[in-house]
């Protein structure tokens, strides 16, 4: 069996996730590294920096169940919470992203 269209297989890592949900606060967030012309990487270069500055690395303050929209409230977590944090960020913009761990 031949794997679907590169198209439609990007399709599932733009949609929202049980972690990874957006909400109008966090694309207004995002959408300030992506001004208009202003190639893809760059945005994404400069949300990171953004999430690493505005938000605090703070052990025990969330669970691996704590959704991103808490964590935006909060303003701080671990990795795994600033790496679901940008995913939704970014597929809120419609970019596709994707969770992989290793």
């Amino acid at each position: 069996m031949d794997s679907p269209p590169f198209e439609l297989e990007s399709l599932e890592f733009s949609l929202s996730s049980p972690l990874s949900t957006e909400t109008a606060e966090i694309a207004d967030y995002a959408r300030f590294s992506f001004a208009p012309r202003r190639p893809i990487l760059a945005g994404a270069l400069d949300l990171m920096a953004r999430i690493y500055r505005d938000f605090e690395y703070a052990p025990g303050t969330t669970s691996s169940a704590t959704p991103t929209r808490d964590v935006f409230r909060l303003r701080r977590g671990v990795c795994q919470d600033f790496a679901h944090l940008m995913l939704g960020m970014l597929r809120s913009l419609g970019l596709s992203a994707r969770y992989v761990s290793g």
